[in-house]
């Protein structure tokens, strides 16, 4: 894959080549989640989304110029991405990851502004979530960054549903309680994981 000072416009982001999950950095990542599990550890491995991922190959100046020109080539770009991260996530389960953090940090609303934040979720984010929590099992739970949680609210692509944890419960001890029990939860940052639960009630983020 080419560097950031590579790629100058947003048209040359469809020629994006496939991951290898076989060598360099994301297989070493891979292998310490191994190791952690196998070490008996809950293993939560952080995973971006695309236009995270596309800000570090061009200025994402030129994304957002792409999405506001030719929106519909950009979501075929995003989509690429994504086959790539689902990709990524049953490749994490084969090395033991028990929580996959999903996070699209530089794709917020706040950034985005909100018309540009609902096209990002019915043109992306709500089918690819879809994809990625069938990935969700007794093994394996998939945690939302709240600005995700919340764009999907926002767009009554999603609701909440209460599923009862022992009261004072960390967030992170929440999880674990609800592996098997739910697909996603997302109303907490994953960076929050000591944050206590004192109601008893996790938030499960149901997919319409």
């Amino acid at each position: 894959m080419r560097n950031r000072t590579e790629y100058k416009r947003d048209k040359e982001l469809g020629e994006i080549n496939e991951i290898d999950f076989t060598k360099g950095r994301i297989q070493e990542v891979l292998q310490a989640c191994q190791i952690l599990h196998e070490q008996g550890e809950h293993v939560m491995l952080e995973v971006s989304g695309p236009i995270t991922i596309l800000n570090v190959l061009i200025d994402i100046k030129q994304i957002f110029k792409g999405m506001r020109k030719d929106f519909e080539f950009m979501k075929s770009v995003f989509q690429k991405v994504g086959t790539q991260i689902l990709g990524y996530i049953k490749e994490a389960k084969k090395y033991g990851v028990d929580f996959i953090s999903y996070a699209d940090s530089a794709g917020g609303v706040n950034i985005l502004g909100p018309k540009m934040a609902e096209q990002m979720v019915e043109g992306f984010t709500y089918d690819f979530l879809k994809e990625a929590q069938e990935y969700s099992d007794e093994h394996t739970l998939l945690m939302l960054c709240p600005k995700t949680t919340f764009a999907l609210l926002g767009t009554e692509k999603a609701e909440l549903a209460d599923i009862d944890i022992p009261a004072g419960s960390t967030y992170g001890e929440g999880c674990i309680e609800v592996l098997g029990k739910a697909k996603i939860v997302g109303i907490q940052c994953a960076k929050n994981m000591g944050f206590l639960l004192k109601s008893g009630i996790m938030k499960e983020v149901v997919l319409k």
